[in-house]
């Protein structure tokens, strides 16, 4: 398999066409979108440029589940054109990071007295 339009497509359709894979299309939840980290194939892109991509090759170019940049590791294959190739990620890997609580600075109560009419 080698479709080189899928593999010429920008970041901003894959996510789109990942969004859409990823939206639950019925049921009490439809509507709401599914973590990409937690979900492991695509589901109702049949009209989108991945319709004959295998179900694998699409979670690796849509980088979902493993694939997803917080759970790569070095040693992954998640190019299916190149083996050798780690793909950079579609979105940039620095809003994964944890926020440093170290660095959070606690805010102070304030404090309005009894001029408030409702405290009166």
């Amino acid at each position: 398999w080698r479709d080189d339009a899928v593999y010429g497509l920008g970041s901003e359709r894959v996510l789109e066409i990942r969004t859409q894979g990823l939206t639950i299309k019925s049921g009490e939840k439809m509507g709401q979108v599914q973590k990409p980290t937690g979900t492991w194939c695509l589901k109702g892109i049949k009209d989108t440029e991945y319709a004959s991509v295998p179900t694998l090759a699409a979670t690796m170019l849509s980088q979902i589940w493993v694939a997803h940049p917080t759970l790569r590791s070095e040693y992954m294959i998640l190019d299916p054109y190149n083996w050798d190739r780690m793909p950079p990620p579609l979105v940039s890997a620095e809003i994964f990071k944890e926020p440093d609580p170290k660095s959070s600075q606690k805010r102070k109560p304030v404090d309005y007295g009894t001029d408030l009419p409702w405290l009166v």
